[in-house]
């Protein structure tokens, strides 16, 4: 264990403190000089991301068969900008519900955005929103997995019809 000055490509500098066997901190103390200080990798990040156009994800997540919400809507890209006008419109920064294999543990995992669950009815009204914002939809489902939140979502009604009945 040492600290040591690393002299970044971007030109910034930083002491780290390193850990393991001298030629391992080497190794890494080389790694570290040919690239750019973390606060100058991220802002190239942010404005990598900011110029990239938005996407809206529409995924149907594995959600509690009790809740109403069948349709998750993920927001993806530049939305750094636009950030405000997205939390104004009920969006949740995060990361999304998965779908099957993530309930099953055999997902990647989804990397965090924002996200709003809906229900299908509501569904064409919230992508009406969406214009203007979104650059680009894409349906990350297929007509049987519709079909499953559609009869989901009727079995939800049914259930809250009778609890009214009650």
């Amino acid at each position: 264990m040492a600290r040591y000055t690393i002299a970044y490509a971007c030109g910034h500098s930083e002491e780290k403190q390193l850990f393991g066997p001298t030629r391992d901190r080497t190794s890494k103390i080389e790694w570290l000089e040919r690239g750019d200080c973390p606060q100058c990798w991220a802002a190239k990040k942010r404005e990598t991301d900011a110029q990239q156009p938005i996407t809206c994800a529409i995924t149907l997540p594995m959600m509690d068969p009790g809740a109403d919400a069948a349709v998750q809507l993920c927001l993806l890209g530049g939305t750094v900008n636009k950030k405000e006008q997205i939390k104004a419109l009920g969006f949740t920064w995060g990361e999304p519900a998965g779908g099957v294999l993530d309930f099953l543990g055999m997902g990647r995992g989804a990397k965090w955005c924002w996200h709003k669950c809906v229900s299908v009815e509501a569904l064409p009204a919230e992508l009406k929103l969406l214009e203007g914002l979104a650059d680009e939809l894409k349906a990350s489902y297929d007509p049987l997995d519709m079909a499953m939140a559609r009869q989901r979502h009727a079995a939800f009604v049914a259930t809250q019809a009778r609890v009214i009945e009650v």
